[in-house]
């Protein structure tokens, strides 16, 4: 064994996925409908790139997005598949595609 690491406690926690995905529900709840549109926004930019922790954060912001709005620009198929379907903007509390702006 290394012995830098010989005498030292092993004191890691682990959060399941579970836990993962509430906690980012309770932290999406808390905030107001313009920084989950930037939350969606950058998202959109960035891009999917598959790692778990992504698709639990993700999922989490559509579950919220879709409470909040009557929809979500997350789009969740049926076979466990997520992808941001457009950057959004926010106006009267509802969302809209950037190309679709209703005034």
């Amino acid at each position: 064994m290394n012995q830098h690491f010989e005498n030292q406690p092993f004191n890691r926690t682990y959060e399941t996925q579970d836990d993962i995905f509430n906690n980012y529900i309770d932290e999406f709840r808390k905030e107001s409908d313009d920084s989950l549109v930037d939350r969606h926004n950058k998202e959109s930019r960035q891009g999917f790139f598959g790692v778990g922790r992504q698709l639990l954060y993700l999922m989490a912001l559509h579950q919220v997005m879709f409470e909040r709005f009557p929809e979500s620009p997350v789009y969740a198929s049926g076979d466990k598949r997520l992808s941001n379907k457009y950057p959004v903007l926010l106006n009267n509390g509802k969302i809209y595609p950037y190309n679709e702006i209703k005034f």
